[in-house]
């Protein structure tokens, strides 16, 4: 059953602020830019189920890199 419901992390929300404020002092503007245009669709794509696609493999092996 799915739930759409919002649900308080502030354990989550302090480590993603904390991920974000490290972000901001190593990725440059355009680094950046292009990293939160990917996640989205990067979350589309497991969401949907199609972990073993070429597409979501391949923003996979950018964010490794």
């Amino acid at each position: 059953m799915k739930s759409r419901g919002c649900y308080e992390t502030p354990g989550g929300t302090i480590l993603w602020q904390a991920h974000r404020a490290m972000e901001s002092i190593t990725l440059d503007r355009e680094a950046t830019h292009l990293k939160d245009s990917l996640m989205p669709r990067y979350a589309e794509i497991v969401y949907n189920g199609f972990w073993f696609s070429p597409e979501r493999r391949m923003i996979q092996a950018m964010a490794d890199r």
